[in-house]
C-alpha cells in the first residue's frame, strides 16, 4: 500500500491523520503554509503550494467567474467518486467534518467551478482544512487526500477579493470578435449592444497590446447594391463613432462597409437574411491595416498615362 505523509506535529492533526492516513495523503507543514496572491485588472489569483503534491488555486478571471483548479505534479485522481471535505484541525475540538461537496468523477483538469468554490474559502476562513478526496489513479480503492491549510489564508484572501472587485468586466477572448444585429434598414447602434460597446471600451483603457479595431459594416440581399452600400457604410460609422465617443481613439479604428458582398447564410429566409444584417467589430494586437482611398476617374486616367510615358 502507498503511503505519503508530510513530517507536521501528529497532535495538531491527529483528527485530520485518524481520518485519511489509509491511503496516499498529502499537506504541507503548518510553518510551511502560505498563501500568496497574484492580482491584474485581467486576473486575479490566490495560490497555495502543498507539498510534495503541487499546488490549490483560486482563479478568477475577467468576465468569467470565480473556479478552484488543483494542479497535481505526480500522483492524479482516477474517474471515480470524490468528495471536498470541511475537516477541523484538533484547536477547535467543538467542531464536526462537513462534506461540502460529493461527485461521480473529479472534474476535467480539477476545476471546480459555481458555489463550492465560494463554500470552501469559506470553511478556509472559519480556521478548517479543506480537503479533497478521492482515489489515486495508479491503484483502484487507494485512497488520496490533497488537504489545503488555513494558515496565512485571512489575509490573502482579503487581497484576493480586492482584486475581484476591480477585475475588467470582459476578457479579451470574449470581445475579440462581436457581431451587432439590425432589424430591417436600422443604421443606428441597437441599445441592446451599446452595454457590449462600453464593455470594449472599457477594456481598451487598460490593455495597450489592442493596437487596432476593425468594424464592417454589411447588409442582407435585399434592395439595390448601391443603396446597401450607403445602409452598410451608415452602420459601420454609427458604430466608430459611438466607440469614438467612448474615448476610443481614431487612429485606432478601421471604418469598412460592403453592402451584401460578404453573408454569412444565404438571403433566402428571414432568419438568415436577420443574420446577415450585421456590424462586426474585430480587435487585433497589429497595427491597423487602411484600405486604400479609392481614385478617382481622373487619377486613374493620370496613372495610367504616367505608366504609359515609362513604358514607352
Amino acid at each position: 500500500m502507498l503511503r505519503w505523509l508530510t513530517l507536521i506535529p501528529m497532535l495538531i492533526y491527529s483528527t485530520f491523520y485518524s481520518t485519511f492516513a489509509a491511503g496516499l495523503t498529502y499537506v504541507s507543514a503548518l510553518e510551511d503554509s502560505r498563501w500568496e496572491t497574484t492580482t491584474s485588472r485581467y486576473e486575479c489569483v490566490l495560490s497555495h503550494m502543498i507539498e510534495g503534491y503541487g499546488k490549490g488555486e483560486f482563479i478568477h478571471r475577467a468576465g468569467e467567474g470565480r473556479i478552484f483548479r488543483l494542479t497535481g505534479q505526480s500522483f492524479a485522481f482516477r474517474q471515480a467518486p470524490a468528495s471536498i471535505l470541511s475537516v477541523p484541525p484538533t484547536w477547535l475540538p467543538g467542531r464536526a467534518s462537513t462534506v461540502l461537496m460529493t461527485s461521480p468523477a473529479p472534474p476535467p483538469q480539477l476545476e471546480y467551478n459555481g458555489d463550492i468554490t465560494t463554500r470552501m474559502a469559506a470553511e478556509l476562513l472559519r480556521g478548517m482544512l479543506v480537503v479533497v478526496q478521492g482515489e489515486l489513479d495508479e491503484v483502484e480503492g487507494e485512497p488520496l487526500a490533497v488537504t489545503l491549510m488555513t494558515a496565512g489564508f485571512t489575509q490573502a484572501y482579503e487581497d484576493f477579493q480586492r482584486c475581484e472587485v476591480n477585475l475588467l468586466p470582459v476578457n479579451f477572448a470574449q470581445i475579440e470578435r462581436i457581431r451587432i444585429q439590425y432589424s430591417g434598414g436600422e443604421t443606428d447602434v441597437p441599445a441592446t449592444d451599446q452595454g457590449l460597446l462600453r464593455k470594449v471600451a472599457a477594456y481598451l483603457q487598460v490593455d495597450d497590446s489592442v493596437r487596432s479595431i476593425y468594424v464592417d459594416g454589411h447588409t442582407d440581399g435585399e434592395g439595390l447594391s448601391k443603396d446597401n452600400i450607403v445602409v452598410s457604410e451608415k452602420r459601420a460609422v454609427a458604430v466608430t463613432q459611438y466607440l469614438e465617443s467612448l474615448g476610443v481613439p481614431a487612429d485606432m479604428i478601421v471604418t469598412r462597409y460592403h453592402g451584401e458582398s460578404y453573408p454569412v447564410a444565404p438571403n433566402t429566409t428571414a432568419a438568415n437574411r436577420a443574420r446577415n444584417r450585421r456590424t462586426t467589430v474585430r480587435l487585433s494586437r497589429e497595427p491597423p491595416v487602411f484600405p486604400e482611398t479609392e481614385k478617382t476617374p481622373e487619377e486613374t486616367e493620370a496613372e495610367k498615362a504616367e505608366l504609359a510615358q515609362k513604358s514607352g
